[in-house]
């Protein structure tokens, strides 16, 4: 029997054996490639210590016969492995003969890659509306299957029963922000123990008008950022994106003259990779990846890799460029917000070393933002442009002589093509050195360093430079030798501080802001004020007030937060008081007005202005009106009264035929999905809490806000106008909700500006708003 310390070792040995390190590999671009080619780029891969290449290929594409054989031939020939990574959005759907042949071909080579040893290893670049082929395509392949269903999310994705395990396509940040972990964590959540594969990329930029691309994410520090995640998370598996993909600028791999395809399929205004290598981001892979799989590396070479744009952001036009985009439901801004002119450095060292940036001749002399334990290992730093232009010079300095440097392509203040170039210009230097190991494993490594983009951020900048930092809350930027809390930082009681919900109230509109789950992102939520708290550390009392700047860690049993609740939704009414009526109407407003037909006589259930009203007979059920009681009632009984009075005057109902719209035309614009799941929701939210009739004057309002890539809020409304009466049902408020909906198209129809549609008594509004 093996001691138990053997046990662990092996037990460990076997799940750093299971992780992998990938290259998103673009078989679509290699349409002049021979053996030369594809030798010499999965020599370099190898080099980089990267385990296969995920192929992506289209259906139907002429290079799948052509470059297939040729490459899996290469990597038999060299000991490098492969899989497949079908592409259902390049050109449409793959059939599912067509797969099992492919994966029956080729899965038997010695090159393609299995998961655990034993299953081929299977990816998809979306695809969800196929999910049901894949059950027989698991069954006569025995493929362990890991598709990127990202359009949908790692809940939805998995849903269908047919996933083994997930692979995501969101490595970009969102905005003018650094890449968080909301979206890794709520794969790791979702899929509960099933393996993730994680996106890691170092750039995004693309200007391809003939695919409707021209967009860029932030890229800058975000190479160095997502190695550090990939140590903080462990995933099962890495893939980099990508390895050749020229058109989004975020290759790694070498420049080839023969792989531009997509720049004239695409319609580029011009060629903006030639010139411009990524070579350097491959240079500290072989330590990045053994890091992460191996849990230590050793350091044999030295090295500095330097990347930046050439151009400033407001020297030339923007070519058109936006920064985000609204095909992915997000907030387009100027690029020149996104993309920071800067000099990026990153360098593997033994010891420190002192770094220059020199611009045209101007030096400045720049502080490291991360330091590794004890001086060895990853070092990172962003240096401004500070308004310098001219050829750049990268310098690392020991005892007054350079250890590391070399001078990059110059920075210009104009344009060669007119437009901007957003690309990233990758430049390194290394050198041999003494075999040298980290003094701390990854395993040994805690977070000294962590952000968060919302409310969370008080909270992650505390904890996690303490070795706390929970991902998907918090981010961890830095990872090190950090200072630990005395007592555990969970398990106790407590409450978030103050501020962290706002909602919104006033004497006429209820807007309650809802969040909805498009990706998981927890909330935090808390009082609008914070009483002092006392409690006893170490034998002392403290005092925390919400003025601190950060709180201290909490005792063992400080106070639960003063009471609160939330107000009930409020609706105020406006007119005088209505007649009184049987208890079905609320308040006291008159008997439901006629409801849309149920069943459509053109068999849709969208709203037709065609339809017109109901045949204006009563329906069943409604209530009947009792006596009225103004001043002029003389007191006759039976409904009406027969005395002196008037009587009442019946309320109007909303009539369809008389609807009218307008689209706003200009704003904030969404996916149609978007505005149709807020509309839903305040449509449900309406009708389980209004049960009865909504009077003249009332106008109820929610802001849904939505977590995506970006996040934004579409408000939803309905008004009821004086001397009418609506009384709230799901069907007729989609109905009338989908006008706007199915109208006010920004581009196409699936993005929307949103607008209204009114009638005679009620005005429906649908309004997206970035937050």
């Amino acid at each position: 029997m093996l001691p138990l310390y053997f046990v662990a070792i092996l037990l460990w040995l076997g799940c750093a054996e299971s992780k992998a390190v990938f290259a998103h590999f673009m078989v679509g671009n290699t349409e002049h490639y021979g053996d030369a080619d594809f030798s010499r780029e999965i020599s370099l891969a190898q080099q980089a210590h990267i385990d296969a290449f995920a192929l992506n290929f289209a259906y139907g594409e002429k290079t799948n016969d052509l470059s297939l054989p040729v490459i899996f031939n290469v990597a038999n020939r060299l000991g490098f492995k492969l899989f497949f990574s079908f592409d259902y959005a390049g050109n449409g759907s793959w059939p599912q003969s067509d797969v099992i042949q492919l994966i029956e071909r080729y899965a038997s080579e010695p090159s393609y890659f299995r998961h655990e040893g034993t299953k081929p290893l299977v990816s998809t670049f979306e695809g969800p509306k196929a999910a049901d082929d894949w059950n027989l395509i698991k069954e006569r392949t025995g493929c362990f299957f890991m598709p990127s269903w990202s359009s949908l999310g790692a809940k939805k994705a998995l849903r269908p029963g047919v996933a083994d395990g997930l692979f995501s396509w969101a490595g970009w940040p969102e905005g003018a922000n650094s890449m968080d972990t909301v979206i890794d964590q709520s794969y790791r959540e979702f899929l509960d123990g099933k393996p993730y594969m994680m996106p890691v990329s170092p750039w995004f930029y693309t200007n391809l008008p003939g695919y409707n691309k021209n967009w860029l994410w932030r890229g800058d520090n975000l190479w160095y950022e997502r190695w550090v995640t990939v140590f903080d998370l462990q995933p099962e598996y890495v893939q980099i994106i990508s390895w050749n993909d020229f058109g989004e600028s975020h290759y790694i791999g070498p420049l080839n003259d023969k792989a531009y395809v997509a720049f004239d399929v695409g319609r580029a205004p011009f060629n903006y990779v030639k010139n411009m290598p990524h070579d350097g981001w491959r240079l500290f892979l072989p330590y990045l990846i053994d890091m992460y799989k191996s849990d230590i590396a050793t350091i044999t070479e030295e090295g500095v890799v330097g990347w930046y744009r050439r151009t400033p952001g407001s020297a030339c036009a923007a070519g058109g460029t936006v920064g985000n985009t609204a095909a992915q439901l997000q907030l387009e801004m100027p690029a020149s917000m996104l993309a920071q002119d800067m000099v990026f450095v990153s360098a593997l060292l033994t010891k420190n070393a002192l770094l220059t940036v020199t611009i045209g001749g101007k030096l400045s002399t720049a502080s490291w933002s991360v330091i590794p334990p004890d001086g060895i290992g990853l070092y990172h730093a962003a240096v401004p442009f500070d308004g310098r232009t001219g050829d750049v010079n990268i310098r690392l300095l020991r005892d007054g002589n350079a250890a590391l440097e070399f001078t990059g392509a110059s920075i210009t203040g104009s344009c060669p093509e007119g437009i901007q170039n957003w690309n990233a210009w990758v430049g390194s230097a290394s050198k041999s050195t003494t075999p040298t190991v980290p003094t701390k494993r990854v395993s040994e490594l805690q977070c000294q360093k962590g952000w968060s983009k919302d409310a969370h951020n008080l909270m992650c900048s505390y904890t996690c430079r303490h070795g706390y930092c929970p991902p998907g809350p918090c981010t961890c930027s830095w990872l090190g030798t950090a200072a630990k809390f005395e007592d555990p930082p969970v398990g106790l009681i407590g409450f978030p501080g103050p501020g962290m919900l706002e909602y919104e109230l006033s004497t006429v509109i209820v807007k309650p802001e809802t969040t909805f789950p498009v990706t998981i992102k927890p909330e935090i939520s808390s009082t609008k004020t914070w009483k002092p708290v006392t409690y006893t550390e170490n034998g002392t009392p403290r005092t925390f007030r919400p003025t601190d700047p950060y709180p201290p860690p909490p005792g063992p049993t400080p106070p639960p937060p003063p009471p609160f609740k939330l107000p009930d939704p409020v609706v105020i009414e406006s007119g005088p008081p209505g007649p009184l009526v049987s208890q079905c109407a609320f308040p006291a407003l008159g008997c439901p007005p006629p409801l849309l037909d149920e069943d459509d006589s053109d068999g849709d259930s969208e709203y037709d202005p065609q339809d017109g009203d109901d045949d204006g007979s009563e329906e069943e059920g409604s209530c009947e009106l009792l006596p009225g009681t103004g001043s002029g009632d003389g007191g006759g009984g039976g409904n009406g009264g027969s005395g002196g009075g008037s009587g009442i005057t019946p309320l109007e109902s909303p009539r369809p035929s008389e609807n009218k719209k307008h689209c706003y035309g200009s704003g904030q614009v969404v996916g149609r999905d978007a505005l149709a799941s807020a509309a839903d929701y305040f449509c449900t939210k309406v009708t389980e809490e209004y049960k009865n009739p909504l009077g003249g004057g009332s106008l109820i309002e929610y802001g849904i806000l939505f977590r995506a890539i970006i996040n934004f809020k579409v408000d939803v409304s309905v008004e009821v106008k004086n001397g009418c009466s609506w009384r709230p049902n799901k069907e007729e408020c989609i109905r009338y909700t989908n006008v706007p909906l199915d109208s006010c198209d920004c581009s196409g129809t699936a993005f929307k500006y949103g607008g209204w549609v009114e009638n005679n008594c009620v005005k429906f509004r649908v309004d997206p708003n970035w937050t």
